[in-house]
């Protein structure tokens, strides 16, 4: 069967964008779903159902194969997601092995990189599932479409990870057969940095551990996605490791220059391409890849197996020397300019703070040393963490937690957190009449009430409503409709002219830190360092 190269994930809604494991199989439109027996009441009707310890509590999102669900186990209040197969699947043998095989395959790896499965069990209707872990975070297919090209560093850096969760997974004897950029998630952790997991092991191979090469199944059948098949997999010869690393070289072209190495109207043309075509460089579509990149481009395209190199391990090694050569070669590393020759800072922070803080500094910073010029930047702290490491920004101010042997920090300004409601609700407070708004789920402001008090305590709102940004959250409570954690800073205002009032006063809520980052032996560490002393003599406002 050729799949049509769509990505495979529904997003999930704006209310709980946490991302579960990617779905196998192209995932088709609304109407192509409905068309195939799969109604959005026949998908909801698990909602508030059993599936062995857990509750399902929403449809995060469909595809050819299965139904993806959150879910919740209701006395110790763990998370994870879970993948049902469709309804029209239930007695289907083959599909439930398949299930199986790939909780099986993921079992054998046991690595970070790789999406984690807790159990395996039957509903009573007969469908089988997987519980996995519920991821936060973005597919690289979601990061492509948005900014379209990575630099080199980061892409690089992710083409590392990948490698990482690759060379795991051979070694294990599993071969993924279908890699591809909806099929690598950027977790985002609590402290905003990201790593790299590959998800959908659905048609994964299991290989002789001696020879890492397994034959094809069943030899009339494609499986994988046309745009990024190694040319052995489409004629369904023998598949093994290099069968990966083709693919992921696919993905590298991408990230570097936006576009495929080949293009074509149909699937069919595509898999001819691959096993007939040349891959252009990537240098002939973007500026500043170097040959020695199209030279590793081009070993892991190879047409034929043998050619290419032998092991994700090796890869990874010749990565590391690109990286050691794409840093020297950075704008960042020219060294430390002269003093009184001109120069620029490319600062990032996210949008309120920049716009109620920064922005308004920028006077005085330009007055204290008039050879610099500052850029600013707006982003929430994931992206921002991304830029830095890739080189894109010098330094950023954030308070989230953000760890990492390549980064500095200097602490700016305490930042403190209020608990505020509309005016009304000054005196008498009931959480499950309100909604809670906040920002975003993978880092809420409400954790810092929660960091302080057990949810023992009982905060049961009637919703939650993400917003994105803090300025929408203090809209959303000036206009009555919520309530919110906010910080203290940016609604001291509000908070004296009575368009918010402080709930529950009595409770102290954890207190973060704002803080200037930048990456390790960045040549500017001096003028990084004077930049931070210049933000501490400027108050937040």
């Amino acid at each position: 069967m050729v799949g049509d190269g769509r990505d495979d994930d529904v997003p999930a809604t704006r209310e709980s964008p946490m991302l579960a494991e990617l779905l196998a199989e192209a995932t088709p439109t609304v109407d192509s779903a409905l068309e195939g027996g799969l109604s959005t009441e026949s998908m909801n009707a698990l909602l508030n159902q059993r599936a062995g310890d857990y509750i399902i509590t929403e449809r995060l999102g469909f595809g050819g194969m299965g139904i993806v669900y959150s879910a919740i186990h209701p006395v110790i209040g763990k998370a994870v997601a879970i993948k049902v197969l469709r309804p029209e699947f239930a007695k289907d043998p083959d599909q439930a092995r398949r299930l199986f095989d790939e909780a099986s395959a993921i079992a054998r790896i046991q690595h970070r990189g790789i999406v984690d499965v807790f159990n395996v069990g039957q509903l009573p209707d007969g469908r089988h599932y997987l519980v996995m872990e519920l991821l936060h975070g973005q597919s690289l297919a979601e990061v492509l479409a948005r900014r379209k090209t990575l630099p080199l560093v980061e892409a690089l850096e992710l083409f590392d990870e990948v490698l990482a969760a690759l060379g795991a997974a051979h070694a294990a004897g599993i071969v993924h057969r279908d890699l591809k950029p909806s099929n690598v998630f950027l977790v985002t952790q609590s402290d905003g940095a990201t790593y790299a997991k590959l998800l959908d092991f659905g048609i994964a191979k299991r290989s002789d551990p001696a020879t890492g090469f397994t034959p094809q199944t069943r030899s009339n059948v494609f499986l994988g996605t046309p745009e990024y098949v190694a040319p052995e997999q489409a004629i369904a010869a023998t598949v093994g490791p290099y069968t990966d690393l083709y693919s992921a070289a696919v993905m590298l072209f991408e990230m570097l220059t936006g576009r495929l190495p080949f293009v074509a109207n149909t699937p069919i043309e595509l898999v001819v391409q691959h096993l007939e075509s040349v891959a252009p460089a990537p240098s002939a579509f973007a500026r500043g890849v170097p040959p020695s990149v199209d030279a590793l481009v081009a070993s892991l395209l190879e047409k034929d197996p043998a050619r290419r190199p032998p092991s994700a391990h090796a890869v990874r090694e010749a990565v590391r020397r690109l990286l050691d050569e794409a840093r020297d070669r950075h704008p960042n590393t020219s060294g430390e300019v002269a003093e009184g020759e001109a120069f620029t800072l490319r600062l990032g922070t996210r949008f309120e703070l920049g716009l109620s803080w920064i922005t308004p500094a920028l006077s005085a910073l330009r007055r204290w040393v008039p050879d610099r010029s500052i850029h600013l930047t707006f982003s929430d702290s994931p992206e921002l963490v991304r830029q830095l490491r890739s080189g894109q920004l010098d330094c950023a101010v954030t308070s989230a937690r953000v760890q990492g042997e390549w980064l500095c920090r200097a602490d700016l300004h305490e930042e403190s957190y209020t608990f505020v409601g509309p005016p009304e609700l000054r005196g008498s407070f009931d959480p499950s009449r309100w909604t809670l708004a906040d920002v975003h789920d993978d880092l809420p402001l409400f954790r810092y009430l929660l960091d302080a008090h057990s949810p023992a305590r009982g905060w049961n709102f009637a919703r939650t409503e993400l917003l994105g940004t803090i300025a929408a959250v203090r809209y959303r409570v000036c206009e009555g409709e919520a309530v919110a954690v906010l910080p203290s800073y940016f609604v001291a205002d509000d908070l004296r002219d009575g368009r918010l009032c402080e709930l529950l006063p009595g409770l102290s809520l954890e207190r973060d830190q704002f803080r200037l980052l930048w990456r390790q032996g960045h040549p500017r560490e001096a003028s990084l360092q004077h930049l931070a002393a210049q933000l501490r003599e400027i108050p937040l406002r």
